[in-house]
């Protein structure tokens, strides 16, 4: 199985860490993870770290481009995401983020390509990357269970995969998101004028502020 240690990051806030040991020691300890560190995890979140304190130093470190489908509240749109090659896209979308810089962007509706465009941080729902093997904090392991969960949008319902650790209750998991979180095998049931219909994803970035709720599928049990 794959394990999903996205939110682990996430809940570490971006100020600069003291070192590399207790910023890994944060990530994988705080309340609510119910996991304990591996080497796997280590080795990544010590990237992260080297990436986060680079980034604040005022280093730029070497760009990686990530094409992805983004849904908005009037529908689908595409555009090509730059961030660090020592982060995970998880990672990075869950950084200090009001904009994020996107290139070859096509707006819902449109057919031009915009070289260059600003995406607001809060106007995205949910986006997937063009290739589900981009490093977005996925990992080898056996720990994890999954639960089968529906998210509600004011535009659709996205249902599908979540992972999280087994000694992890799903309520504790939910109550501990900050920022984006990734689910697996899903499917999109929209409401917007232009994509009414259902559509299969196989990975989703989900938004949590722009959710209504998520809530158990029935028959999951």
């Amino acid at each position: 199985m794959v394990i999903d240690p996205s939110h682990y990051a996430s809940l570490v806030p971006p100020q600069r860490p003291r070192n590399r040991a207790l910023f890994v020691r944060d990530c994988v300890q705080r309340p609510g993870c119910g996991r304990v560190p591996d080497a796997p995890l280590d080795a990544r979140l010590s990237a992260s770290y080297d990436g986060l304190v680079s980034e604040q130093q005022g280093y730029r470190p070497q760009q990686r481009v990530i094409p992805a489908s983004i849904f908005t509240d009037i529908g689908w749109m595409r555009g090509t995401f730059h961030c660090s090659a020592l982060r995970g896209f998880v990672e990075y979308l869950n950084g200090e983020h009001s904009f994020y810089k996107l290139t070859d962007v096509v707006l819902p509706g449109e057919k031009r390509s915009m070289s260059f465009f600003a995406m607001q941080r809060d106007q995205i729902l949910l986006l997937t990357p063009g290739s589900p093997d981009e490093n977005i904090e996925q990992f080898a392991g056996s720990s994890v269970v999954e639960h089968r969960v529906c998210c509600y949008f004011d535009v659709g319902i996205l249902s599908g995969a979540l992972q999280i650790g087994t000694m992890q209750r799903l309520s504790d998991f939910l109550a501990n998101l900050r920022g984006f979180f990734i689910m697996r095998d899903c499917t999109l049931r929209s409401r917007t004028n232009e994509d009414k219909g259902s559509k299969r994803i196989p990975l989703a970035i989900v938004h949590d502020k722009r959710l209504l709720g998520i809530a158990e599928e029935e028959g999951s049990l």
